[in-house]
């Protein structure tokens, strides 16, 4: 599976026009939306929980820190932990799930082409 950063790197929409090229992408989220509501909600999904999962590692392996000495410093430090572990974590269930929505993506976008008879040689 490629990763793409942006919908529009997919292979299926390089020889199009940029006015086509974003109608036929919003036509195949609308089918994906009306499809697949799971793939449609899959970033949003896999974001909060691994923000759920990571709060709940964070807050579990907190006690295992190094002990600094002072206030100032164990303060920063329980902030860094309990704040930055899920904010990574997130990220990284919304960076996955949003290469899944677009992998599922990528067959809606071959069926609107193919539907609407818009020539694409790069479409595999």
């Amino acid at each position: 599976m490629r990763v793409y950063i942006t919908e529009l790197r997919m292979p299926e929409l390089g020889e199009l026009k940029p006015e086509v090229r974003r109608w036929v992408l919003l036509r195949a989220f609308a089918l994906l939306r009306l499809n697949d509501r799971f793939f449609y909600w899959v970033p949003t999904l896999l974001g909060v929980a691994a923000l759920v999962t990571c709060c709940s590692i964070a807050k579990a392996t907190r006690d295992y820190l190094p002990n600094y000495q002072g206030l100032m410093k164990e303060t920063l430090v329980d902030m860094m932990w309990l704040y930055n572990v899920p904010m990574i974590g997130a990220i990284l269930g919304g960076f996955i799930g949003l290469q899944l929505q677009r992998w599922k993506l990528r067959h809606y976008l071959r069926d609107v082409i193919q539907a609407d008879g818009l020539e694409n040689p790069n479409a595999t």
